[in-house]
């Protein structure tokens, strides 16, 4: 029990609750259905990796990535538009619970799983993966692990299979189940089940419950509890006693959130051993969930829309004397450190200066000027800090501390105007801008101002600058442009381009100068160098894409920092420069919400003492210059969607990797034809407004990032078969470019195209090439191997046929001759024959031969016949003119059976003379042959063809056709001819003519 009390006494040490305002402060924007969130009425938020906050409202799901809205409904699947939690698991799948059932979103669809109970899910309050293997969800019907792509209802308790699960929390081993908001129950590492709590009334005893470095708390209707040394501690009693707790949220910074029936939102900030709290009102005090991004921006869920909650480090001045003042026009921060704010009642209201915002605002006089509606237009101060000023109604004031006195009497003639007020503390002389010139004296007397000797004066002065080291003025007026007064009263007209009617200026006491920030026609700020007597120089223009929130500018202030500060029609930005032409920026959100004609008549003014002050309608905000930091802002660049052909894509049909809930291909290998991609990306960043620039290359086609583009959609056309690695980047100007994003992926080329099938193609070609040359060859050879053959059978045939009576009868004739004892003639004979024989079988080998040696060999064979058929035969050979018989070539043994069938059919028989004549020529390319005879003729030689051995020489003639058909290579002449001789009309012999395709 002592050590209870004690542990007790602890806890309520560090959370003293002393109630009062802390200097931190927060500034909200509210995210409505006017900026495209689905419904104003939020359920849950969700970060996922990529960075993209989730939102489920009463009307749908809404993806925000900081500048806009997209909706997810019915249309895409989702089984009710409640959408009550969000949640991504390791798998990177995107879960969506809603009031029918669970569903996934894979890309713009949403698809779901059936409920192996078929129980009907009407709510789903989590999601939870107790190990990297499973995934439960947490319903109004008890709880379900998905296994298979089926939701299937699991046990922990017996007994609790169907009731509700609130939430489920696995803190030092331990399982902590809240049962339907009435109780909770803790399982051990053994499975012993203990209930930490329970209500006995109908009404459920707590809504929300956390896990904080291992301890667990839970908010109820009546506080905040936290469970410690196995009791219940009430935490912030004091002021949380008996509220109802609808959510609550620690964060990074040890900072407690409580969303309260009673206060809204109640932020509980830790200081020492004391609790400062903050309240941030709602109009319906229901928050549903806080949330914390990545940025350190809290997110909060409720009934009026989706609120973002930054840190501002400035604070809101409102004063009763404020709302008499109608309407705040304008408040000045004097040397002194005192505020004079200036309203539409005429009074003057002059403000303490304060150190810090921790001090107090106080009122230390108020002056009334003359006129009851009056307020300050133009105002500037002398060298003794008094401020000299001109009003709306034309009169001028001086106002020295906290006396006020009025000096339009000094003016030497009336005017209905003043304007710009300026004073050159080097003559120590005033100047106002009259209605109709440029005045200027002392506290005493104003009269017009002339230059060049007196010669001229300045017509229609509006504004005055006065350099604050040699007393040049530059007069910017409402006709003539701007003048400039040298320090010797000389003027000269500058360029009209030059204006000066929205300007304040500041020392550069580095380089002597001073720099004038100026601005008008919505083109941000000019920055002008202006030395001594010359004309101000443009040193740099800074606008939207300086990171400016708009360039219409209301009012412009250079705090101590040298931060420049700048109210335009979109809200406040505050702007820095880090380098040459570099600036970096923040938006400064101040709970104006989107009412920017909140800021029309604002008016920044720096109090030298690390503070700006601008008025509103009716109140002061105070920023403090020091502790307005401008951080960096990193956005997460990410890729959106991939589209082939520019058309919305199925990857999981043409890849076979697809990466996280947005479907995006895992370095596709796409087909030649699938080359033509569009690339959908986005930077994602919560913490500045400012416009996004993205750059992107196309390795290897572009190694050089492309020129910075507010565009987040690239396509590639045409592109050819390589491997390619999509970059891309984002970033706000003025700050540095974040870690790109890629996409990996390849187009194959055309089957046609590969290296491969251009080899295959090669080797096919090659080897059919070979294949048919060598088929040829074969062919080819064969044919000729063929014929060849032929021709030798033909030939050997042709010899058979001719030898073996030949020879039998020859040797037989060479033989009586030895008999006889004609022994000279039988060796002149034998000498012949074997001559014969010798040219037989060379010729014989041979397709071609020489004609003379085919005459030769008939001149052998003629004689040799002469011996055998014991004839005395007159054989000649008449060559024509011009032939050349050793050149002319021939088929062998053409000519023998032509001779031989002269010599045995139509010789043999005859009486008388017998004449053989073979007579050769040469017409157009031929050799013509004819073997004439005067013997008895064909007809009577075919009637005793059969007495003769040698009758079947003349079948040789068909085969001679033959082969001079084949060896001419001409069907259309006739090779062979026959012309049978008559004399008194009796036969007379015949002539047979043999024509062969002239060879050389």
């Amino acid at each position: 029990m002592k050590i209870l009390l004690k542990y007790q006494l602890l806890i309520l040490l560090f959370y003293c609750n002393t109630i009062f305002l802390h200097s931190q402060s927060f500034s909200t924007r509210l995210y409505t259905t006017a900026e495209g969130l689905s419904d104003n009425y939020i359920f849950s938020i969700y970060q996922d990796s990529y960075g993209y906050l989730w939102i489920g409202t009463a009307n749908g799901l809404s993806r925000f990535d900081g500048k806009r809205f997209t909706t997810f409904g019915i249309q895409q699947g989702l089984p009710s538009m409640l959408v009550d939690r969000i949640y991504e698991d390791h798998h990177h799948r995107l879960w969506v619970g809603t009031r029918a059932g669970i569903a996934e979103l894979k890309g713009d669809s949403c698809y779901r799983y059936p409920v192996n109970d078929k129980l009907p899910i009407t709510f789903v309050s989590g999601f939870i993966e107790p190990d990297s293997t499973k995934l439960w969800a947490t319903t109004n019907r008890g709880l379900y692990e998905l296994k298979n792509n089926e939701w299937r209802k699991i046990t922990l308790l017996p007994g609790y299979e169907n009731t509700g699960i609130g939430k489920i929390i696995i803190a030092k081993q331990c399982l902590y189940i809240n049962y339907d908001n009435r109780k909770l129950i803790q399982i051990n590492p053994q499975g012993t089940a203990t209930i930490l709590l329970s209500g006995n009334s109908d009404r459920a005893y707590y809504n929300s419950m956390y896990e904080i470095n291992g301890r667990i708390y839970i908010g109820t209707y009546s506080g905040l509890l936290q469970w410690a040394q196995d009791r219940w501690l009430p935490l912030f009693q004091d002021t949380l006693k008996k509220k109802y707790i609808y959510h609550c949220y620690h964060d990074k910074n040890n900072r407690w959130w409580f969303g309260t029936e009673q206060d809204g939102v109640l932020v509980a900030i830790p200081n020492g051993k004391k609790v400062n709290y903050l309240r941030i009102p709602l109009s319906f005090n229901l928050v549903s969930q806080f949330f914390e991004d990545r940025d350190g921006n809290l997110w909060v869920a409720g009934f009026e829309g989706l609120l973002k909650v930054s840190p501002a480090y400035y604070k809101t001045v409102s004063l009763a004397e404020f709302r008499n003042m109608h309407f705040i026009r304008t408040c000045i921060a004097a040397p002194s450190g005192k505020i004079v704010v200036s309203g539409e009642n005429g009074e003057l209201l002059i403000l303490k200066p304060i150190r810090s915002l921790e001090d107090p605002v106080q009122i230390i006089a108020v002056e009334q000027l003359k006129d009851p509606g009056d307020f300050i237009d133009h105002y500037t101060f002398d060298d003794l800090q008094r401020m000299w000023f001109s009003t709306r109604e034309g009169r001028l004031y001086r106002l020295d501390d906290t006396v006020l006195k009025d000096f339009t009497s000094i003016v030497s003639f009336k005017n209905k105007v003043f304007r710009g007020v300026a004073y050159n503390k080097k003559t120590k002389r005033l100047f106002v801008c009259g209605d109709s010139v440029l005045l200027s004296g002392t506290e005493n007397h104003l009269d017009t101002f002339f230059v060049d000797n007196r010669k001229h004066f300045i017509p229609l002065p509006n504004i005055v600058h006065i350099h604050a080291d040699n007393g040049c003025m530059l007069v910017q007026t409402i006709e003539k442009g701007l003048f400039l007064v040298t320090k010797n009263n000389e003027v000269r007209s500058l360029d009209k381009e030059l204006n000066l009617n929205l300007s304040i200026s500041n020392a550069n006491d580095e380089k002597n100068e001073s720099i004038i920030w100026a601005s008008g026609q919505g083109k941000g700020i000019s920055k002008y160098e202006w030395k001594e007597n010359d004309q101000p120089q443009l040193s740099e223009i800074i606008d939207e894409k300086n990171g400016l929130s708009s360039n219409h500018v209301l009012s412009m202030a250079v705090d101590r920092e040298n931060k420049l500060w700048v109210a335009t029609t979109k809200g406040i930005t505050v702007m820095q420069k880090i380098s040459q032409r570099k600036w970096i920026h923040r938006d400064v959100e101040t709970n104006s919400g989107d009412n920017t004609s909140l800021l029309s008549f604002a008016n920044l003014s720096d109090d030298g003492n690390g503070h700006i002050w601008m008025n509103l309608r009716n109140k002061l905000l105070v920023f403090d210059t020091k502790n307005t930091e401008i951080a960096p802002v990193y956005p997460n660049t990410v890729i959106e969607k991939i589209l082939l052909y520019n058309q919305p894509t199925n990857w999981t049909s043409l890849t076979s990797s697809v990466d996280r809930y947005n479907m995006l291909p895992v370095g596709p290998a796409l087909k030649y034809n699938q080359n033509s991609l569009s690339i959908v990306f986005n930077g994602l960043q919560y913490s500045d407004n400012s416009q996004l620039e993205y750059s992107y290359r196309l390795l290897p086609s572009d190694s050089v990032w492309s020129n910075p583009t507010t565009g987040n959609v690239v396509s590639f056309y045409q592109l050819t078969p390589a491997k390619y690695k999509f970059e891309v980047k984002s970033h706000i100007e003025g700050f540095d470019w974040s870690t790109p994003a890629t996409f990996s992926f390849s187009i194959k080329k055309a089957f046609w195209e590969t290296w491969w099938f251009r080899l295959s193609l090669v080797l096919m070609a090659t080897t059919l090439i070979v294949f048919i040359f060598r088929y040829r060859l074969r062919q080819l050879k064969t044919r000729t191997e063929m014929q060849n053959q032929l021709r030798e059978l033909e030939t050997k045939a042709f010899k058979l046929q001719m030898n073996p009576h030949f020879i039998h009868n020859a040797l037989n004739s060479i033989q009586s001759l030895v008999i006889n004892n004609r022994n000279n003639e039988a060796s002149h004979y034998i000498n012949k024959f074997a001559k014969l024989l010798r040219q037989v079988l060379e010729n014989s080998e041979k397709n071609l031969i020489a004609l003379d040696k085919e005459l030769y060999s008939l001149q052998l064979y003629v004689d040799l016949e002469k011996l055998r058929m014991n004839m005395d035969i007159d054989y000649n050979v008449r060559l024509a003119e011009g032939i050349l018989d050793g050149e002319i070539k021939i088929p062998p043994l053409i000519l023998q059976p032509f001779v031989e069938n002269a010599l045995w059919h139509g010789l043999s028989r005859k009486e008388g003379e017998k004449r053989i004549l073979l007579s050769i020529c040469n017409k157009a390319g031929w050799t013509i042959c004819e073997i004439t005879d005067n013997g008895i003729g064909r007809k009577r030689a075919a009637e005793s063809y059969e007495a003769f051995p040698e009758g079947h020489l003349s079948k040789a003639v068909n085969i001679i056709r033959q082969r001079l058909t084949d060896f001419n290579q001409s069907a259309a002449i006739e090779p062979i001819s026959f012309i049978d001789l008559e004399e008194n009309g009796e036969a007379a012999g015949t002539t047979v003519i043999v024509r062969i395709k002239t060879e050389s």
